[in-house]
């Protein structure tokens, strides 16, 4: 805050640092419950009197206990402030903490309530709040997310997480008679209730990370709406997300609940669920009585002080006044869902805070009060929540009879999540004045009043358009509050025969909870012509813009020219009017914050082409035809693509027989039982590495990370952070006993930088505190003084300067003369040139595919604890336990033996903990040497996003040579991946994109090289997939290329390629049962392609801006490591006397039900019940030498690992059955052989055969993978031409999967896949600064990940039946995880296909260039490119 020339007090105070960012780059989040004001006041005495009395302490109630946290002393932060000085003493809690730091670390030890992203945007920190709601006199309870809840505004509230949810056993289903495994909770341990149960049952919970938010969602919506929709428990979830599931599961859960929910749409994998049916939603303990002493003022009045800040909270408009008059500069926080952000993440400080929501005149929402015109208006009260206007506006009467009901109504549907709007205000969005709110719009184009209110000067009156004036800049002056906005009310029609038309249309990356990318009201007045009765003209108007400027803006010279003129306007009038809005009205440098400068003019010249035509569309329709109606082919781009109710099926046939002895059924194998972990992780009882309990003395870090990408290091300043209270100590290099080197293969990275710093977020050191706010708060007062060096920030650039990873280049070459070349009398080894030179056709193109963040919803995290000597206990989050040991013991200087890595389950993985997790794990087990004390580190997610890279971008390049019908000749290839500052495992991902550069085709001479680019940026890593998605996306293109310059059907061409029993592939291996043409088949049958390629065709002659497309694409992906030293496991099998099992491998849990599926092969092995094996944490002091959890074999090599240690049991306990018949089960048997000394303990190993690569010259192993996996999608899109906006209408896929030895757990991979693949295809682009190449884009908020509403309308999952792997695998299974990612390319190519169909429509019939991910931007810009 800083006052201008004139004097005025402004306002700019959010995202500073996005003021000077250059194109492309992003504010991270909507505002939505900011500072109502700031200023001076002339307080009344009484007011001073009755703060004085608030009180000093918080209460509230958590899963119905009492919870009461004291102030701190008068000694307090206000003080501190009014001297200058900021105390940063180490409070246990307080003020200065976050209701999620208070559920999880205090007293309630809440694990249920998870951390994940810290701003609000994800939900799995979603809790059950009620309380004493002042305005209206009764108890209101909302879902709200808990990392953005001050710790102070729970106070008088009843939080209830989703371990509160939890109901005692009575209560609980004893499922069906098919169901495998009991209800989780014993007679004495509560349970899951029914929400939390059907969404275990239904498959709902993989990694589960996100299922205890997901549920306290659901549970809040059912209990607040019993006769609930499908459609509306569908747009319920809207603030929640998932990365594993796919989210068909589970809203298929949630939806058994509707009111217009059929039995029959359950799936062939929905028989527990179908036992559920009639449960009804059990009561649950009502809210403490206690709560209404809150209704007294008195009691509900606060002034807390916390060591760092004073939190005050009146109950009536005067006290407000007067806490304005005491503290100028103090921060008036509502919602708070933006100030937390603020706080944590950009370490700003507020040292005193005031919350008005006991103000009940802030609170108004009535209708009929006039503006200073005398016109009647809504007034709505800055306090007013989001979501009470919402409700509000949302009745159809209402918005049928006054359409800027309907305008704000369209605006809240997408903004931000239900917990954002159930806190978030009015007066807030309105303050912080971000450019690109969704309301602001409304509120200008409305030309609203905004009553601002001071002691001194009284209220006074301002219109929207003037209040806004510069970026974060509003007009409020010295002692004024902003009190209650007033937004006029003209009804639709009048007695005069005018006509009302207001609409609100926002463009963002995804549809819902994102910022926007453009945002605007629009608001026309049209009446009777004076001089003709048949014509109407625009009488008054208004424009709202958000995302064009760097404030609100109206369009006032649109409005000038249009007020008056005929409408429908002439072509030229229409071209003018675009003309002024893009050239004068919204004129944009090229250069503009926020980037997209061309899509963000045309967007905003289409938006208005649609508010032109959807006035025309409705005046011909109210007039009796006097207006002439719009071309019917436009009719349908005049609203937002709606989305019907989804729906999902699943198909399968289980392979085997139930074989186990003691009469289980279902059989234990082959068969669909969900997680065995699901009830656990859907009512929050299960641990992470988060969770775990850390001693006493444990000691919290954060890391120290490189502002610069790339610069030698002159001096490093601790002495500040050291300094402060709380902090004990910093350790960089220096510090590091052993060798500071690490990495998963090169060891070419250091674990701090010694010298240099090789990219922006590159570790430094690590300050280790009290807490871990405290320890951030320590890194901001380091001081690191850097010599710039010259970075190379693009793929471009690297490959312009040859800077290459020399150990990454390989090369396929199916040519004479190659250094790789393998003798083939099926192979034509001749020149590629000379093929060339033959070949009836050739093509040359380019592909770029951007990176992806992993988005593991469980962020990197690790607890180490020392112990005697030399011993290092690893509590870790990573994927691979054997390698975070021997990385930990190298820095330590110890040997492995003194290091155990230990863990239970991953939040997520999919790549990003393989070795990424490795600094993470480091850092903290130096700082625990150092101090002798367990250090805890959990990454925030910006810091997490910043510094453990993601799926590698790629820029390759093609030339195709083919004849006449399509059929490949000759492929020369040169790919790219952009490795970062290290090599990690940058060589083994492009390796795999090699040797899925043809994905299902043969081509008969092949040439492919591949680099590894060193750049300045974040180092690249593992990631679903791991290269293969990246080579077959080059393959998809010249395909698809080829179709199109032919003029063919690219299923055509795809079908005259596709690999034969027994052909031989690039690189030397022949292949062996290829089931390409069967799973095409199917999918063809299935998805019916044909038939529905013809009705998109239909579809697209009727409608000018709404085009459909469809593609189908086949894979085929390798399964094995490609290094072939990395395809063993080892397992650790106990049976004890009463039967029981318990089993320990080398595999990680992160959802993908590996630990589900090694139970199920062990039962099926020792044929017992499932429900008598038990998977325990993986840990590196029962099975030694592990590899990583990856690759997509972690069941075929653990499982059969697993299942030769059962084999040797079995031998060893034969000769005993064969004494003892009599003996027919385990338990009994088990008990004899302990009697006879028969040991009942086996370890097991696992190496997989016959497989192995050599580059080298010469080299004769020309077997990489095992097996292939076979599979293929067809998507179905509609895109709209105006806007980029797209909308999958339809997926199916089919996979085989050999014999599946759990079709529910194998389908949850395939669906969970291709949401990832679909992600990466369309939604999440990486943003980074070009100067310095920092990642822009690094929290949900501005990093958009696939949400509920992103699933396929009809998503359709079928695998293959009667299909046992040709390889001897366990139980003749495939693995799952990673194929099926890349079928999400499907809706990429879907998209490609619906914007050719556009571009032919105007003319355009060229091939265009479509890079990955096809976002709103590229979308648009390719309908519009030559």
């Amino acid at each position: 805050q800083h006052k201008d020339k004139t004097g005025k007090r402004t306002m700019s105070h959010l995202l500073i640092r996005v003021r000077a960012l250059p194109a492309r780059m992003l504010p991270l989040r909507r505002t939505s419950s900011l500072a109502l004001s700031r200023a001076p006041y002339a307080s009344s005495s009484s007011a001073s009197s009755s703060l004085a009395s608030g009180r000093n302490y918080l209460e509230f109630y958590i899963d119905g206990e009492y919870h009461r946290v004291q102030g701190s002393s008068p000694q307090n932060a206000t003080a501190a402030a009014a001297s200058g000085s900021e105390t940063t003493s180490s409070p246990r809690f307080g003020v200065e903490s976050t209701l999620l730091e208070y559920v999880r670390d205090g007293p309630a030890q809440g694990k249920s309530v998870k951390l994940v992203c810290g701003e609000g945007a994800c939900g799995a920190c979603s809790v059950q709040a009620t309380q004493w709601d002042h305005a209206t006199g009764k108890l209101l309870t909302g879902v709200v997310n808990a990392c953005t809840m001050p710790l102070a505004a729970a106070d008088g509230c009843s939080i209830r997480t989703a371990a509160g949810l939890r109901v005692p056993p009575s209560s609980q289903s004893t499922g069906s008679a098919e169901t495998s495994l009991p209800p989780s909770g014993s007679k004495a341990v509560p349970g899951p209730n029914a929400v939390q149960r059907r969404l275990s049952v239904a498959h709902g919970s993989q990694c589960g990370y996100c299922t205890p938010g997901i549920a306290t969602t659901l549970d809040m919506f059912l209990r607040q709406n019993p006769n609930a929709t499908m459609h509306q428990i569908e747009e319920s979830l809207d603030g929640n997300l998932c990365r594993c599931t796919g989210y068909r599961p589970l809203l298929d859960a949630a939806k058994t609940f509707a009111s217009d929910f059929d039995e029959s749409m359950l799936g062939q994998m929905s028989s527990e669920l179908r036992a559920l049916l009639r449960e009804p939603l059990e009561e649950l303990p009502a809210p403490p009585a206690a709560l209404s002493k809150w209704s007294d003022p008195e009691h509900a009045r606060l002034a807390i002080r916390g060591r760092n800040i004073d939190w005050y909270r009146p109950t009536s408009y005067a006290e407000l006044l007067s806490l304005v008059e005491r503290f100028p500069d103090a921060r008036i926080f509502s919602g708070h869902t933006e100030g937390i952000i603020e706080q944590r993440q950009q370490l700003r400080h507020y040292p005193v805070q005031i919350s008005p929501r006991w103000v009940n005149e802030v609170h108004v929402l009535e209708q009929g009060t006039t503006l200073l015109d005398g016109r009647p208006a809504l007034v709505i009260g800055s306090a007013v929540r989001l979501a009470q206007l919402q409700e509000y506006t949302k009745d159809s009467d209402r918005q049928s009879s006054f359409p800027a009901l309907k305008a704000i109504a369209q605006q809240l549907r997408f903004f931000a999540g239900q917990q954002v709007r159930f806190v978030g205000s009015v007066g807030g969005n309105i303050a912080t004045a971000s450019p690109i709110s969704d309301l602001n719009p409304v509120w200008v184009a409305a030309d609203a009043e905004f009553e601002l209110e001071s002691r001194a000067d009284g209220v006074r009156v301002v219109k929207a358009r003037d209040f806004f004036q510069g970026y974060r800049k509003v007009n409020v002056r010295d002692g004024e509050i902003l009190r209650s906005v007033r937004i006029p009310l003209q009804p639709a029609h009048t007695e005069e025969g005018t006509h009302n038309f207001f609409v609100g249309y926002k463009q963002a990356r995804r549809r819902d909870d994102d910022i926007a990318i453009v945002t605007t009201s629009m608001r026309a007045s049209v009446r009777p012509s004076e001089t003709d009765s048949t014509r109407y003209v625009v009488a008054d108007c208004g424009f709202g813009w958000g995302g064009m400027a760097p404030r609100t803006v109206p369009s006032l010279r649109v409005e000038q020219y249009l007020c008056g003129r005929q409408l429908p306007l002439s072509e030229e009038e229409q071209a003018e009017v675009e003309r002024l809005l893009r050239d004068e009205d919204l004129a944009m440098p090229d250069d503009a914050p926020g980037g997209m400068v061309p899509y963000r003019r045309k967007l905003a010249v289409n938006f208005l082409r649609r508010f032109l035509w959807s006035v025309q569309y409705q005046l011909h329709r109210c007039t009796g035809g006097v207006v002439p109606d719009v071309d019917p082919r436009v009719v349908s781009a005049l609203e937002v693509m709606e989305r019907p109710v989804s729906r999902g099926t699943q198909h399968f046939r289980l392979a085997g027989e139930p074989t186990d002895a003691e009469g289980s059924n279902p059989p234990a194998a082959y068969y669909p039982h969900r997680h065995m972990a699901a009830d656990r992780q859907a009512d929050g009882m299960a641990e992470y590495t988060t969770d775990i309990p850390y001693p006493p003395n444990t000691v919290h870090g954060a890391l120290l990370t490189s502002s610069r990408p790339h610069a030698r290091i002159h001096s490093i300043d601790a002495s500040e952070a050291l300094a402060m209270e709380g902090v004990h100590g910093f350790y960089s290099a220096k510090d590091i006993p052993g060798n500071n080197q690490i990495g998963p293969v090169f060891r070419d990275e250091e674990l701090f930088a010694s010298e240099t710093v090789l990219a922006h977020g590159f570790p430094i050191g690590i300050v280790v505190a009290d807490t871990a706010h405290q320890a951030r708060l320590a890194t901001a007062k380091i001081k690191v003084e850097y010599e710039d060096l010259p970075a190379i920030l693009t793929m471009d650039d690297a490959i312009a300067k040859e800077s290459f990873y020399r150990e990454t280049i390989h090369e396929l070459d199916t040519t004479r003369g190659s250094r790789n070349r393998y003798d083939n009398p099926a192979v034509d080894h001749r020149d590629l040139e000379e093929v060339f030179a033959e070949c009836e056709h050739v093509l040359e193109g380019e592909v770029r595919n951007g990176g992806q963040e992993h988005f593991y919803l469980e962020p990197q995290a690790t607890l180490c604890v020392p112990g005697e000597g030399g011993e290092m206990m690893v509590y870790s989050s990573t994927q691979n336990p054997t390698h975070t040991q021997s990385v930990v013991a190298d820095l330590l200087g110890v040997p492995k033996h003194e290091v155990v890595a230990r863990v239970r389950r991953l939040g997520g993985g999919f790549g990003g903990k393989e070795s990424r997790s490795f600094y993470v794990s480091g850092a903290a087990a130096v700082a625990a040497r150092a101090l002798n004390r367990p250090v805890r580190l959990v990454l925030d997610r910006d810091v997490d996003m910043s510094t453990s890279g993601g799926r590698h971008p790629f820029l390759s390049r093609y030339r195709v040579g083919f004849n006449g019908q399509g059929v490949l000749q000759a492929v020369d290839i040169k790919l790219h991946n952009d490795a970062g500052y290290s090599q990690d495992l940058s060589f083994s991902v492009m390796d795999r994109a090699l040797f899925h550069c043809e994905n299902a085709y043969r081509v008969p001479h092949l040439r492919a090289l591949g680099r590894g680019l060193r750049t300045n940026l974040t180092t690249n890593t593992a990631y679903r997939g791991f290269g293969g998605p990246q080579g077959m996306l080059v393959a998809e293109t010249y395909v698809d290329r080829v179709a199109h310059h032919l003029g063919l059907e690219a299923d055509e061409v795809r079908e005259r390629n596709f690999y034969q029993e027994g052909d031989v592939t690039p690189y030397g291996q022949q292949l062996r049962d290829v089931r390409l043409q069967e799973v095409w088949c199917r999918l063809k049958e299935d998805a019916q392609v044909q038939e529905r390629r013809e009705a998109v065709r239909e579809h697209n002659a009727r409608h000018r801006y709404r085009k459909r497309g469809l593609a189908a694409i086949p894979t085929k992906f390798g399964m094995s490591f490609t290094a072939k030293h990395m395809n063993q496991a080892g397992a650790l099998v106990h049976v004890y006397t009463d039967g029981s099992v318990l089993v320990s491998h080398g595999g990680t849990e992160m959802g993908q039900g590996l630990n589900t599926k090694v139970c199920q092969v062990v039962a099926h092995a020792l044929q017992v019940p499932l429900e008598q094996v038990r998977c325990v944490e993986a840990a590196t002091d029962k099975v030694p030498n592990t590899s990583p959890t990856a690759a997509s074999v972690g069941s075929d090599i653990n499982g059969a690992a697993a299942l030769d240690a059962c084999r040797k049991l079995l031998a060893r306990m034969e000769p005993i059955r064969r004494r003892h018949p009599e003996l027919r089960t385990l338990a009994a048997l088990a008990s004899r052989c302990y009697m006879e000394r028969v040991s009942l303990s086996a370890t097991g190993f696992y190496a997989t055969p016959d497989i192995g690569y050599d580059w080298a010259e010469g080299g004769e192993k020309r077997d990489p993978f095992y097996y292939y996996v076979y599979g293929a999608a067809a998507s179905e899109v509609e895109v709209c031409a105006l806007t980029g906006d797209h909308e999958v209408l339809r997926s199916d896929v089919v996979m085989e999967v050999g014999n599946s030895i759990n079709p529910a757990l194998d389908i949850g991979q395939v669906e969970g896949a291709f949401i990832q693949g679909y992600g990466w295809n369309t939604l999440e682009e990486l943003v980074r600064d070009p100067r310095t190449g920092q990642l822009i884009s690094r929290g949900p908020g501005s990093y958009k990940v696939p949400s509920f509403a992103s699933v396929p309308q009809q998503f359709n999952v079928t695998l293959l039946s009667d299909n046992p792997n040709h390889q001897p695998t366990v139980l003749r299974s495939k693995g799952i995880g990673e194929p099926p990612f890349f079928m999400g390319s499907s809706v990429f190519f879907a998209i490609r296909n619906a914007i050719a169909d556009a571009r032919r429509e105007a003319g355009r019939t060229n091939y265009f260039l479509l890079d990955s991910p096809a976002t709103c931007e590229r979308i648009l810009t390719a309908v519009e490119q030559d």
